[in-house]
């Protein structure tokens, strides 16, 4: 068996000069091997260093830096080893590092290609033991020593260090050069992934590495190969970044069931242990709003003009049920219990604010004195409590709200602290959070106090960054509540 060692490279010589010494001095004896440099155009002498390596070393020295992709590509090409293992020039590479992933790769038929750890050059710290996707959709890498030994799975694994078949990678198609120096390495472990096989990390397997050294920092170029990922695999994202969210829920609160958190934990069990493969509802959608937030995003960035408007335009109106109007002040609205916004699929994006002011308390008792606050609730599923505000002005809310781009949106807006007592507020309370029908969850609003609040006050309502809500500019609202009616659907005062 014959192993080809493919080393990309751009400038950063004396790195390279060291890998290549770490690499010879861990080769184990009797091993077939051949080493390829892929040069991209270097200018810091790499090209002079290369004309005296031996002829143990190939080299292969393109006219124009063609990227990672396609320069890993072109070593793949050259190389005759049915083995292929592609090296980043910014490693030290560590005795016993490559018998680990050569016997993962032999005994484990099932998985495509094999990673190991990496651990930062600088202070010795673990940077990657495979890479996740976040409960935001975003890849990043792994920096939990694994618990078990041998081999893991692993959503995907960095390219820096990867061993893969020749046969593997040829079926695949190689790195696909449309992704520019970040990103390919995910690709190709979800093209693997679709053709059946897995990938994985060698847990005794180690190497040390100069983080970003020869990739450099982060920039547009980023953005849109991320951009990239996302348009050509959204389901397997979605999937490995609930089985991400699973998982930290129930480490987290499986202890506690008799909280939210806790209640989905118990729900997220069997997909976090891999005894089903279909994604908690709960994560599934957090997963669609994070990638359709990220897709606006990029809409924005490179396919909109700067000057473009962010809030729907055209037939997309806005709709209010439950806001309260009287004459005390034309510049708020205020609410008796709760009240509820309609908005347009996928909208907001990046935030939603509440502004206002709280009254103090009135002296007659037909208002209670003590403290109340708001809560908002995103389509059903994403809550934000603020509980006992002070008197004063306020803007309330909420980043990234949880939305989907082909459902409407319902913000509901209620009030906490106004039932007519302790008790029923505590019971009120907890039929919110309890998995009851429609029905039972009502019941213990006949116990709300029929004295409407005229403390908390709003003023104004912002969707990304933008005012859909001034109530100083409304005509007058009637008590919505009272008579059980909608308002009709009217153009946002932003438009």
């Amino acid at each position: 068996m014959q192993v080809s060692f493919i080393i990309p490279l751009y400038n950063c010589l004396p790195l390279t000069q060291a890998m290549l010494v770490s690499l010879r001095e861990t080769l184990p004896s009797g091993l077939t091997s051949e080493i390829i440099f892929v040069d991209d155009g270097s200018t810091d002498g790499t090209r002079a260093w290369l004309e005296t390596l031996a002829p143990a070393c190939r080299t292969i020295l393109n006219d124009k830096n063609l990227g990672f992709a396609a320069t890993c590509n072109c070593g793949a090409e050259a190389a005759t080893g049915e083995i292929l293992i592609f090296l980043n020039n910014d490693l030290i590479l560590l005795p016993q590092w490559l018998e680990p992933m050569l016997t993962a790769l032999e005994q484990n038929r099932t998985f495509g290609a094999i990673g190991n750890l990496q651990v930062r050059f600088d202070n010795g710290a673990l940077d990657h033991a495979g890479l996740m996707i976040t409960p935001d959709g975003k890849i990043a890498h792994v920096r939990r020593h694994p618990r078990e030994s041998g081999v893991i799975e692993v959503p995907a694994i960095t390219a820096a260090c990867v061993m893969i078949r020749r046969s593997v990678f040829e079926a695949a198609g190689g790195f696909d050069p449309e992704f520019k120096n970040g990103g390919e390495d995910v690709d190709l472990c979800f093209r693997l992934r679709a053709q059946g096989l897995k990938c994985g990390v060698a847990t005794a397997s180690v190497v040390r590495h100069h983080v970003s050294a020869a990739r450099g920092p982060t920039n547009e170029r980023d953005e849109r190969n991320s951009r990239l990922l996302v348009q050509r695999w959204h389901d397997e994202l979605i999937y490995w970044g609930a089985h991400t969210w699973a998982r930290q829920q129930v480490e987290a609160f499986l202890s506690q069931p008799w909280t939210r958190e806790g209640r989905r934990a118990l729900v997220s069990w069997p997909f976090a242990k891999g005894w089903t493969r279909q994604p908690p509802r709960f994560a599934r959608l957090l997963l669609t709003s994070a990638l359709h937030r990220e897709m606006v995003r990029w809409d924005r960035l490179f396919d909109q003009p700067t000057n473009a408007p962010r809030a729907p335009q055209g037939a997309a109106h806005y709709q209010e049920t439950g806001f309260l109007r009287d004459d005390v002040d034309v510049a708020s609205t205020w609410l008796s219990d709760q009240a509820a916004l309609h908005l347009p699929a996928g909208f907001p994006v990046s935030n939603l604010f509440v502004s206002g002011f709280l009254l103090l308390a009135p002296t007659k008792r037909a208002y209670a004195n003590r403290a109340i606050g708001l809560r908002l609730i995103i389509n059903g599923l994403q809550v934000a409590e603020f509980p006992n505000l002070p008197p004063g002005n306020f803007n309330l809310g909420l980043d990234a709200p949880f939305v989907l781009p082909g459902q409407a949106t319902r913000v509901d807006l209620q009030l906490i602290g106004v039932s007519r007592t302790e008790f029923f507020a505590w019971l009120e309370h907890l039929a919110f959070w309890l998995p009851l029908s429609k029905i039972m969850r009502r019941s213990p609003a006949r116990f709300r106090s029929k004295t409407l609040n005229r403390r908390l006050r709003v003023a104004r309502i912002i969707c990304d960054d933008e005012v859909i809500f001034d109530f100083k500019n409304q005509p007058a609202l009637h008590s919505i509540l009272r008579g059980n009616r909608d308002v009709t659907p009217r153009q946002a005062d932003s438009h």
